[in-house]
């Protein structure tokens, strides 16, 4: 179910998968509702688990790829006394500004995050002048103002069509008489034959 509509999710198991999900759901009860996969331990067990932020995750893969970021492993002991490694990151160089428009919100900008990919690529496909419906195919959009909502910033929707400008006829905007001396000045009026 997604947790925004309360409606139900399709999703293809891959076969490999298959064997391992029908085992755990049989060792469950065979359950018809409830929670897939509950907390296991903690305050929170058979609780829903609290989800992280993909995004922050995503940043974090980010900063590690730019070789930004690298993961340290240390050892410690779980409190059932088993060993364990803790991840942590350690800065291994400064960013550039590029990267840290990036990954850093700033006072224009807001990090990178998965809808960064959809808005690019919408993007690109209103920049080649793929039509609307096609456009709309490609990336996955069922709703065309929501589509539109990725277009306000491309460098198409900056520019004023040609065929949207008036025809001046340059024959007679160039025999055109000033009507008085001031006329070519730049606060005089332009006298151009359209």
């Amino acid at each position: 179910m997604r947790s925004v509509t309360d409606a139900p999710t399709a999703a293809s198991v891959p076969e490999l998968l298959r064997p391992i999900l029908r085992d755990w759901w049989e060792r469950k009860g065979r359950p018809t509702t409830g929670l897939l996969f509950p907390a296991r331990r903690g305050e929170r067990a058979g609780e829903e688990r609290k989800p992280g932020s993909v995004a922050k995750a995503l940043r974090r893969d980010l900063a590690r790829a730019f070789g930004i970021e690298r993961r340290v492993d240390k050892p410690k002991v779980r409190s059932n006394g088993r060993p364990d490694t803790l991840h942590s990151c350690e800065e291994a160089r400064p960013m550039t500004a590029r990267e840290r428009e990036l990954l850093v919100e700033t006072e224009f900008t807001r990090p990178v995050e998965f809808h960064s990919f959809r808005r690019a690529f919408k993007q690109a496909l209103a920049e080649a002048g793929v039509e609307l419906q096609t456009a709309m195919t490609l990336s996955g959009a069922t709703d065309a103002t929501t589509h539109r909502r990725y277009l306000t910033n491309t460098s198409k929707a900056r520019q004023i069509p040609e065929a949207a400008l008036p025809r001046i006829s340059m024959a007679h905007a160039e025999s055109a008489e000033p009507a008085n001396e001031n006329a070519n000045d730049i606060g005089g009026r332009d006298r151009l034959a359209t």
